[in-house]
């Protein structure tokens, strides 16, 4: 297994698209810190740092936010990768 404590994943247990992240990520054999936005102040955080409160988003070490289920796991499939 790979974690990556660097990234964080906001994500919602009912959202599918955060779901299809976190099946991807089981298949990838990977991990990163999970917050789940049902919290009132990981949300908050999600709004503040990344400006929008949509899940799912990989928050990056450089202080980037990755919005987009497909666009988080091509990168994650790429980071892998390299």
């Amino acid at each position: 297994m790979t974690e990556l404590k660097d990234y964080t994943l906001y994500y919602s247990p009912y959202c599918p698209f955060c779901v299809r992240v976190l099946n991807a990520f089981k298949e990838l054999d990977v991990t990163v810190a999970m917050k789940d936005t049902g919290n009132a102040a990981n949300k908050k955080e999600l709004i503040n740092g990344g400006g929008k409160g949509t899940v799912p988003c990989l928050k990056h070490p450089d202080g980037t936010w990755q919005y987009e289920s497909l666009d988080i796991i091509n990168f994650m499939k790429e980071k892998l990768q390299s």
